[in-house]
């Protein structure tokens, strides 16, 4: 990707919750993927390196992807707020002729969540892909299983939205 300034998305495997080791090999992985990129002279934009979670969203809503503007189709028509969990049924295509149609009520956030409550990064994690979530623990109301693993990360993805943020103000100037 670096060679090729090809932009990332690297993505999870949801049912990676259950396997601390796992988890372990996702955070050493991460970590390699941080030093090659920051390193590098290429600079790309860092969203979708941690899934669907867009680091410059800093606000207090849930900045995953999942459930604002992604959704999956099944082959019948029928149309879910997350593609992995067949249960967020929000419509069909027949009866939405705009995204706008849709109401997404199928929305987890971690800012109700004691174990969230006081966490640095929960801005940018609201404690990871719901789904994730789900499958680790059978309800969406726990923090991820990579809690540990995205607070080593999460400074990291920062340094990298910095840098590029550095890049762009300089082409500006130019």
């Amino acid at each position: 990707a670096i060679k090729y300034h090809c932009h990332m998305r690297i993505n999870r495997l949801y049912a990676g919750g259950r396997d601390p080791e796992y988890i372990q090999k996702y955070k050493e992985g991460m970590h390699k993927v941080f030093d090659l990129l920051l390193e590098s002279e290429w600079v790309m934009w860092p969203n979708f390196i941690m899934e669907s979670t867009y680091p410059l969203w800093n606000r207090p809503e849930n900045p995953n992807a999942c459930g604002k503007c992604f959704i999956a189709i099944d082959p019948n028509g029928s149309v879910r707020s997350c593609n992995g969990d067949c249960s967020t049924n929000i419509g069909h295509i027949t009866t939405h002729s705009r995204m706008s149609d849709f109401t997404f009520s199928h929305r987890w956030s971690a800012k109700n969540l004691p174990e969230c409550s006081d966490c640095d990064h929960v801005v940018y994690c609201q404690s990871g892909c719901p789904f994730v979530r789900k499958l680790a623990y059978g309800t969406y109301n726990k923090r991820t299983p990579f809690c540990e693993a995205f607070k080593t990360l999460f400074p990291r993805l920062m340094e990298l939205t910095n840098k590029w943020k550095k890049q762009h103000e300089l082409m500006q100037l130019e």
